[in-house]
């Protein structure tokens, strides 16, 4: 399994001209997935099977052949492809939007961009929360996040309080006041997800709590969502346990399904844990305090 030195190779691109670089492991969303976590020892170390490097250059005549040399020195393993695209011309702000659909949860349930909430005619009764992810995660595409609000709206909090830890954008947390929730502290290690998450909060006219992970949580609850990744989940497990009241109930999410038995592991000190859904290669598990 090849080992990629993250920092050395966006240095050597931005040395090369480079404007913005990213790099993302190619298995994302598969079972072959490692998360950042799970993948090296060292230091701006990532093992990946396979890597996946997105760069843009102002100009990228004779570019090509020198980019396939650099990459090879800086040990990349093998190159299957290297693909060219000019963005000029581009309607930005068609492919902006175009990032973040509008999602229908369920049939009384829809998650839409700000920018698009013309766009849908509701019915009477319908819920709807309005997200932009600002420069946070989450916007409901991804197979956990959607596994975690269709998990809520099939189980509304009603007058429950209900920790969002690892809340990104807010969508989890917002989601669950929308649907009757008392309560919500939304928690996060970053302090631009705890702005955005206020942000959303603010469009969809609800008020929560915000704080950010460093800080000392004296809250508990009866409902706590967690989608986050495995690793962290299993070394957070003390921590998120304290915080969840006997009877109370755990969402845990951001976990591949070969995952599942190594988090209930680490969760059955303190919780009956079930699975509840599977999409593609996640799952979702529930757990009940004991």
């Amino acid at each position: 399994m090849p080992s990629f030195q993250l920092e050395f190779i966006q240095n050597a691109l931005v040395d090369e001209g480079a404007l913005y670089v990213e790099l993302e492991d190619a298995d994302a969303n598969s079972s072959s997935e490692i998360p950042v976590y799970d993948s090296g020892e060292k230091e701006n170390e990532i093992t990946w099977n396979r890597l996946i490097i997105s760069a843009t250059f102002e100009e990228t005549v004779g570019l090509k052949p020198k980019i396939k040399d650099l990459l090879r020195r800086l040990g990349s393993g093998v190159i299957s492809d290297i693909h060219e695209s000019s963005f000029v011309g581009q309607d930005w702000v068609a492919l902006s939007r175009a990032q973040f659909p509008i999602i229908n949860i369920s049939d009384s349930f829809w998650i839409i961009p700000s920018d698009k909430q013309h766009e849908v005619s509701l019915k009477e009764g319908n819920k709807y929360l309005i997200m932009d992810p600002g420069c946070a995660f989450g916007t409901g595409s991804h197979y956990s996040t959607q596994l975690c609000l269709e998990w809520l709206v099939k189980n509304p909090p009603k007058n429950a309080t209900v920790i969002d830890y690892g809340c990104g954008s807010g969508i989890l947390g917002l989601t669950a006041k929308k649907l009757g929730a008392s309560k919500v502290i939304a928690v996060d290690i970053d302090d631009d997800a705890v702005a955005v998450t206020l942000e959303n909060a603010e469009k969809n006219n609800e008020e929560i709590i915000a704080l950010n992970a460093v800080q000392k949580i004296d809250f508990t609850c009866d409902l706590l969502v967690a989608n986050i990744l495995a690793n962290p989940l299993m070394v957070l497990a003390p921590l998120l346990s304290s915080m969840v009241t006997p009877g109370g109930v755990i969402i845990l999410s951001g976990i591949l399904v070969d995952q599942k038995d190594k988090v209930i592991s680490a969760f059955s000190q303190w919780f009956s844990i079930v699975d509840t859904s599977v999409k593609e290669d996640w799952i979702i598990l529930q757990g009940f305090r004991n």
